[in-house]
């Protein structure tokens, strides 16, 4: 599979037999691919990358793996064409083996903090987006098929700079 992310600055294609995930520079004006920089994303080797979609708020990457029978998620640095597992920035993939498949995207990222072993009260644009109806963000509402959740909890890394992205909770400076 071939695809330019949303922007059209950059082209990224997957390789099953070398399980790496390729991300090309495209400079429109001259109709020329460069490596990006870092060129590739590696998968865990036999996992064999086949098809990747981007999230529709254009931050988030999944990619199917047809032989590890998972989905990875990757962060997605629009500025740079980056794939990354710590957020911007780089970071450790994590194989967790779980498919997530709902019509209903927050109701698929709701359950993802929860196997990720997040609080859900502390992201933001998940809390918000449930507040205005965009899907549904209560755990008790969304059906869960095969086993519990509990089971395939994994408490993951957060990002370095996590603080910082905490800071819509802390309460405004009256002046």
């Amino acid at each position: 599979m071939i695809q330019a992310d949303s922007s059209g600055r950059f082209v990224l294609h997957v390789d099953l037999g070398l399980d790496r995930i390729f991300v090309w520079k495209f400079d429109a004006r001259r109709g020329v691919l460069t490596p990006n920089d870092p060129p590739a994303v590696s998968l865990p080797p036999g996992d064999g990358p086949r098809h990747f979609f981007f999230h529709p708020n254009g931050r988030w990457c999944y990619s199917l793996q047809e032989e590890g029978s998972n989905i990875v998620l990757f962060d997605y640095d629009a500025a740079k064409g980056r794939l990354e597992g710590n957020g911007p920035g780089g970071g450790t993939l994590v194989e967790h083996r779980v498919c997530l498949v709902s019509p209903d995207w927050l109701a698929a990222d709701r359950v993802a903090v929860e196997l990720m072993g997040i609080d859900y009260a502390k992201v933001g644009y998940l809390n918000y987006c449930a507040q205005a109806g965009f899907g549904e963000g209560d755990l008790e509402k969304i059906e869960i098929v095969g086993e519990p959740i509990a089971k395939h909890v994994r408490r993951y890394k957060l990002a370095d700079h996590i603080d910082k992205q905490l800071i819509w909770m802390t309460p405004p400076k009256v002046l």
